[in-house]
């Protein structure tokens, strides 16, 4: 009974997600790229190069508005090694967003950072430990052209985009993140289905789709 159970649950985990996928894809296809200089309160979506003044330095040092710095340790398994994160550090600063027609600033705070952009090094020892480990870092990169959608806000006498509703940042185009939220959405509503289904009918103790259908 457990199995049928857990495939009912991640089948509905899987549908939850599909959906929530589907609400990025939807919302990208809605808008349409603003300048900059034209943008309005709400959600909007912007491309630009990425500036800032004062960056930080992430622990493999690399110069960027923001990281996600993981260390992970080789561990034996039955099959096996495998990686297990044993710490993580994130950080984030403001930064400006530039193009041919002005510039915004951006709190990426609570954004779904998504960036082809990894900086991965291994090491043989971590704070004086002779084990393996593996040190991996995403960063919010400078100098690069951004694709944002996020949620335009008034502060002062100028516009900042931040958090609030949907909030995306990625150093993919817009083209490549719809084709990726569409894909998201296809696979977890067929999967998600599918284990629901196998479930239910685990559950019910039906052997064919006849008896299945029939008992609908």
């Amino acid at each position: 009974m457990i199995v049928p159970v857990l495939s009912i649950v991640f089948g509905l985990i899987l549908l939850v997600v599909g959906t929530l996928q589907l609400r990025l894809y939807t919302t990208m296809t809605n808008l349409a790229t603003s300048p900059i200089n034209a943008i309005a309160a709400g959600t909007v979506e912007v491309v630009g190069t990425s500036e800032c003044k004062k960056p930080l330095t992430s622990p493999l040092s690399q110069q960027c508005a923001g990281y996600e710095h993981s260390v992970y340790l080789r561990v034996q398994t039955k099959n096996g090694t495998t990686w297990k994160r044993v710490s993580r550090e994130e950080r984030s600063v403001a930064f400006t967003l530039r193009d041919a027609s002005g510039s915004v600033k951006v709190h990426p705070s609570k954004a779904k950072v998504i960036m082809k952009n990894i900086v991965q090094e291994r090491r043989d020892r971590y704070k004086g430990k002779r084990d393996e480990h593996k040190f991996v870092e995403h960063i919010i990169p400078l100098d690069t052209q951004l694709y944002v959608v996020g949620n335009a806000q008034v502060e002062g006498d100028k516009y900042v985009i931040k958090s609030g509703g949907e909030f995306v940042i990625t150093d993919n185009s817009e083209k490549r993140m719809v084709q990726q939220y569409l894909l998201s959405f296809t696979t977890s509503l067929v999967v998600g289905t599918l284990l629901i289904v196998f479930g239910v009918i685990q559950v019910l103790n039906i052997r064919d789709w006849q008896t299945f259908l029939g008992a609908l």
